[in-house]
């Protein structure tokens, strides 16, 4: 049942981890719960990921993403594999300079320099964040990263899962094979993907595209490009064996919590978010960031359909206790009470 408090929502895209997809399903989703309204009319303004200004009226500030702690939106350092919490300017401008996204050294030189001003532009961010009222984080482990800077966080509350995902449907193929989808760069951890066929042979399929694209091509990976259409890629998912999802640090994972609430039993990198909300052995199976351990994990699964099958069953019980929108939105509709 609707609630009659009256929101107005506002959203704007910060290019790096904007969560453009996430944003829109949110509106989409809040739409069933609150009356959107414009600015004058509204009881509270919740600014998703939005512009970092006051208003006059109680609101609630969403950030979805490290954009704000780290000028790449990745959280982490590529040269030395530590996360990198607070960063520094030479710390940030190793990263840039030793970052596998670049793929030349020249490249990877320029952006060395480059970085110096991100850097500044995203200090000046996060001094404007930090005067923002009511700050949600979407995730456990972002409250901790955007704390760790000295930002006061209200409340972790996750963002709803696409309810297209909620429903399982009967697999229309015996085919068995593992999946993932998702843009096809380092952060996203392809390359581990690519280096894990040195180890095993299992079928791997593939959605997505990005700078490794020509990388993935040259494996046995059966990548299928780029898709757009939810509804596909909900069967690719479906009808899997197993996904797998490679993100080296990770702030929230859409794909990750799809796969989930489709009853697949999930591979992932103990770290972030992926640790957060995945219990090891249990509704899947965390490794380091390691082809050999990522091949090895597979090969377990592979061998052991009983215990991959209540993997599964276990990451759907979390999924839909977690990221149903119902639960999403009981939190901010609690929020918006306590403002109003």
């Amino acid at each position: 049942m609707k609630d009659k408090i009256k929101v107005h929502f506002v959203r704007k895209v910060y290019g790096l981890g904007g969560g453009t997809i996430s944003g829109s399903i949110f509106e989409k989703l809040l739409a069933n719960y609150v009356e959107l309204c414009g600015l004058d009319e509204s009881q509270v303004i919740h600014n998703y990921d939005g512009p970092l200004k006051k208003f006059k009226k109680p609101s609630v500030f969403v950030v979805n993403s490290w954009k704000f702690t780290c000028p790449a939106c990745i959280q982490t350092t590529t040269y030395d594999g530590e996360i990198c919490l607070k960063g520094s300017l030479f710390k940030c401008m190793n990263c840039y300079a030793h970052n596998k996204t670049f793929q030349t050294k020249t490249k990877r030189e320029a952006m060395r320099g480059v970085s110096s001003l991100y850097y500044i532009k995203n200090k000046q961010r996060l001094s404007q964040l930090k005067k923002q009222e009511n700050i949600v984080s979407i995730s456990k482990s972002l409250r901790r990263v955007l704390e760790e800077n000295g930002v006061r966080v209200t409340q972790a509350i996750y963002d709803p899962i696409d309810p297209i995902f909620l429903e399982k449907e009967k697999q229309t193929t015996n085919e068995k094979y593992f999946f993932h989808h998702g843009n096809y760069d380092w952060i996203h951890g392809v390359s581990l993907l690519i280096d894990s066929r040195k180890y095993t042979k299992h079928p791997l399929k593939m959605v997505g595209w990005g700078i490794y694209s020509d990388n993935v091509k040259k494996t046995d990976i059966n990548s299928l490009g780029a898709i757009h259409d939810s509804i596909k890629v909900k069967e690719l998912i479906n009808n899997a064996y197993a996904y797998i999802y490679p993100c080296l640090h990770n702030n929230f994972g859409r794909s990750l919590i799809e796969a989930m609430a489709l009853g697949k039993p999930i591979i992932a990198i103990n770290r972030g978010f992926s640790k957060e909300i995945i219990e090891n052995w249990k509704s899947g199976i965390l490794i380091n960031p390691d082809p050999k351990e990522l091949a090895d994990a597979m090969q377990y699964l592979w061998d052991n359909e009983e215990e991959a099958k209540k993997m599964g069953e276990n990451a759907r019980k979390i999924a839909l206790n977690e990221f149903h929108p119902d639960v999403t939105f009981r939190e901010y509709l609690k929020l918006y009470r306590s403002l109003v």
